[in-house]
């Protein structure tokens, strides 16, 4: 990738673009919606199947991480 570190951290902190840049994402929806931390539902197809699971997101700007726990559905963990 060529762009500004923080410009990637932003863009895949965006989960509304999940649906939009990764074509496998059906939708997110947020539960709760923070500057650091949400917690979504997110939906997608896995093997053409349709999955989702709800988790939480955390965003770390400093250290540049997007960190996710998966807290309900088969993904959790």
């Amino acid at each position: 990738m060529h762009a500004p570190k923080m410009e990637i951290i932003e863009t895949a902190a965006n989960l509304a673009l999940w649906p939009e840049i990764l074509p496998h994402y059906r939708y997110i929806k947020y539960l709760e919606r923070g500057d650091t931390r949400n917690i979504v539902v997110m939906a997608a197809l896995r093997s053409g199947i349709p999955i989702s699971w709800t988790s939480e997101q955390i965003i770390d700007r400093e250290r540049l991480e997007v960190r996710f726990l998966h807290l309900k559905a088969f993904t959790k963990g």
